[in-house]
């Protein structure tokens, strides 16, 4: 027998929400109201994943051109964080680190000019804002980020949810759980079988974190010069 030979398979709104409440042990004829409710939560649990770690699907390599003696730059209001970055002065890339804020208003003297190597970035509400020191001293320096971007809303019911396949047993079982959670007067059956949604979407989340991390070895050299 063969196999399919395709790897198209993924679940749209309505059929995630179905396989939810299948899971869930809600009975009965769904109404509109039903649907709007689970999409919600679907939108609530991806805001919940969104603070529980960088989600790799989601950087984005994003430049951002610099401007003589400009110190902030207004991000895109998807950004959610930003993960790595670098300065590119012609074909040679030099490192841009991220410092705290505190760090940042330790800095004596704020106008001063260079190549930039420090940066913060208030994230505010909707629109993130960089601020670099040095302040950029030319207008051909690039900055170059890989940004943490937001996952995008559930929208209409036609979409595909923002994540990766892998994921989808994981949002699938949160759904099931964030649904059955709100079930009035529940038995002792039915706080048994909460229990079980919950345990089973908490595993299956772990499984599809552990396979959605950095793999690459970090080597780590301890800066020893002030021992000597």
């Amino acid at each position: 027998m063969a196999t399919s030979g395709t790897y198209s398979f993924n679940l749209d709104i309505p059929e995630l929400i179905d396989a939810a409440f299948e899971i869930s042990g809600l009975e009965g004829a769904r109404s509109g109201n039903d649907l709007r409710k689970a999409r919600r939560h679907i939108d609530l649990i991806l805001r919940e994943w969104q603070n529980d770690g960088i989600n790799l699907w989601t950087l984005e390599l994003t430049s951002q051109a610099l401007v003589d003696g400009t110190a902030s730059y207004s991000l895109a209001a998807a950004t959610q964080d930003i993960f790595d970055a670098y300065i590119r002065r012609g074909t040679t890339d030099f490192e841009c680190q991220r410092i705290s804020l505190v760090d940042y208003n330790d800095r004596s003297k704020k106008t001063q000019e260079g190549l930039p190597n420090n940066f913060v970035l208030v994230r505010g509400i909707t629109t993130p804002t960089l601020y670099f020191w040095p302040v950029p001293e030319n207008s051909t320096d690039v900055f170059w980020y890989w940004r943490i971007r937001d996952l995008q809303d559930s929208s209409t019911y036609t979409n595909t949810i923002d994540v990766p396949k892998r994921f989808l047993t994981a949002l699938t079982w949160g759904l099931a759980w964030q649904l059955a959670v709100g079930r009035p007067n529940p038995s002792q059956t039915e706080i048994g079988r909460l229990s079980m949604l919950g345990q089973k979407y908490a595993a299956a989340y772990q499984n599809a974190r552990e396979g959605d991390r950095e793999n690459a070895d970090v080597r780590i050299i301890p800066d020893l010069t002030s021992y000597n």
